[in-house]
């Protein structure tokens, strides 16, 4: 007894087999580039519009930032600040002052007739830990790997369908 057996499409299947793991890192990428974009809304509609710090100048919720970059092991994206002391709220700690004029217009309250400028000197300001960066991702962790097994999983089904 003998038994043959023939592979339909077989030219078809080993083109979608060679472009598989390209198919799904560039599914992976546009992905980590959405969630990269998602997480740095949160970060300055849930956290930094006077939800967790007390907002003054807009200074470090204009400075938060989104970035994917690639090589040939990883697809990574990043949220952060420049800002110097945005470090410092995220993780709590001693931000140094150093020292600089200011223009007095007020003393104890109350108005003065002729502000002046006065040298304020250098000192040390202790902040609380204020996670804006880290609560944001903690909270979107689990929406994060369903949402990269997703891309992935389509990308693989999409292949070998079309």
């Amino acid at each position: 007894m003998k038994i043959s057996a023939q592979v339909v499409g077989q030219e078809r299947l080993t083109s979608n087999l060679s472009q598989f793991p390209s198919a799904v890192r560039q599914s992976l990428v546009r992905e980590v580039t959405k969630i990269s974009i998602d997480l740095q809304r949160k970060v300055v509609s849930q956290k930094l519009h006077g939800q967790l710090l007390r907002q003054r100048s807009g200074r470090l919720a204009r400075s938060i930032n989104q970035r994917v970059v690639e090589d040939d092991l990883k697809v990574t994206g990043s949220v952060g600040t420049n800002v110097s002391y945005g470090k410092v709220h995220e993780l709590g700690g001693t931000f140094k002052v150093p020292q600089h004029m200011r223009m007095m217009r007020q003393a104890f309250g109350r108005p003065i007739k002729e502000p002046r400028l006065v040298t304020v000197r250098a000192h040390s300001v202790t902040f609380p830990q204020r996670s804006f960066l880290q609560s944001s991702l903690d909270e979107m962790r689990n929406a994060i790997v369903s949402r990269l097994t997703a891309a992935a999983q389509k990308a693989a089904s999409d292949l070998f369908e079309g």
